[in-house]
């Protein structure tokens, strides 16, 4: 059993669940990026494993409700989370979106070359112009989505 999993069921007075965070990169594939910020309640025991360079697990208590504390939640705003580009809104935003946008069109099926043209009309879109600026421009971009992924050491 997996060392978060133990400890959330070892506390299970107070642990709700598991919520995924993606890794927020141009590297990670679009089934974890879809994944982001899904909650896995502790009723249904262990969360999917998942390779943890693409997201974690993390642990989310109870509210005060559930714990029978007659006060309101503590309402966090304007949470962040880190990504590739820095932080961004703890729920993705608009670059959670954009990486989707990205990741959709670089796992389809169409030969490379169509797919580079694809990517380039979706890179142009004036939506993404601040995402596509501090990724280092379109053409980089595209130079990494060709890339091969780097083998880890085992």
């Amino acid at each position: 059993m997996r060392p978060y999993v133990a400890q959330g069921l070892a506390n299970q007075d107070i642990v709700a669940g598991w919520r995924f965070s993606a890794t927020l990169q141009l590297r990670t594939p679009l089934q974890f990026l879809l994944l982001h910020g899904v909650f896995h309640p502790l009723a249904k025991g262990e969360p999917p494993e998942h390779p943890i360079m693409h997201g974690i697990w993390v642990t989310e208590t109870k509210t005060n409700a559930e714990l029978g504390i007659g006060l309101p939640d503590l309402v966090l705003t304007n949470q962040t989370c880190a990504s590739e580009i820095g932080q961004v809104p703890s729920d993705g935003g608009d670059f959670l979106k954009f990486l989707i946008a990205i990741r959709n069109i670089k796992e389809t099926a169409e030969p490379a070359p169509v797919q580079e043209s694809i990517l380039r009309a979706e890179l142009g879109k004036p939506d993404w112009s601040v995402f596509v600026l501090k990724l280092g421009g379109t053409d980089r971009i595209i130079k990494r989505l060709k890339a091969r992924p780097r083998k880890l050491n085992a």
